[in-house]
């Protein structure tokens, strides 16, 4: 397994802010699926592995 060095990445909004830790190959799915709304943050932290990780789907 390759050495990973996961981003903390933070979704702002007005009233709440919510962290997500993601391996730096799977940053662009986040961006392009909540920028265009076809995927929720929810979706992205519920898929995110037992250490909070997200690694893709």
């Amino acid at each position: 397994m390759a050495l990973e060095w996961p981003l903390l990445v933070l979704y702002l909004r007005e009233d709440d802010r919510e962290r997500l830790r993601v391996v730096a190959n799977e940053l662009w799915s986040i961006e392009n699926n909540i920028s265009l709304a076809n995927m929720d943050w929810e979706e992205f932290a519920k898929a995110a592995d037992d250490d909070g990780v997200f690694r893709g789907f």
